[in-house]
């Protein structure tokens, strides 16, 4: 059907493919131009959402080494977390999911006896399915050292 634009007549009659006389009836062009002009602002709309809708700031993951400090070597540590229950399309209860950065720092401190602190520290993540969920695996590397004083 096509779009009409309203002209106001006293008497109602219509013509012979059905529709009342006195419409006026867009023309293929101007019918062409509103349905561009409606793609082009969805266009603008996905954009905008797709470029702001994921971003974040920085997060420090190991605290500023001290000034003296003495380095006890390589450690890795690592934690997961899960979200989770029904389908993938549907998790929505985090189990550990929160505190797993938190813990990967703390396993890999825990593997250099007297360690204070991590520096040149590398952040890796990746996940895999399981039945009812995701898990996400994180693993904190880098230099464990200890303040000296």
């Amino acid at each position: 059907m096509p779009i009409v634009i309203r002209k106001e007549v006293d008497d109602q009659k219509f013509d012979q493919e059905g529709y009342p006389q006195g419409h006026l009836y867009l023309s293929q062009w101007s019918h062409f131009m509103f349905r561009r002009g409606a793609s082009l602002i969805a266009a603008f709309l996905l954009a905008t959402l797709s470029i702001t809708g994921c971003s974040s700031s920085l997060t420090a993951v190991s605290p500023t080494p001290p000034a003296k400090y003495e380095k006890l070597g390589p450690v890795s540590g690592s934690a997961t977390g899960s979200i989770g229950i029904l389908a993938t399309a549907y998790n929505f209860i985090p189990m550990g999911l929160n505190t797993r950065v938190e813990r990967a720092y703390q396993d890999a401190l825990s593997k250099a006896p007297g360690a204070t602190a991590l520096m040149d520290v590398t952040y890796e993540e990746s996940w895999y399915w399981w039945v009812i969920g995701t898990a996400r695996k994180v693993t904190i590397t880098g230099e464990a050292i200890k303040e000296l004083k």
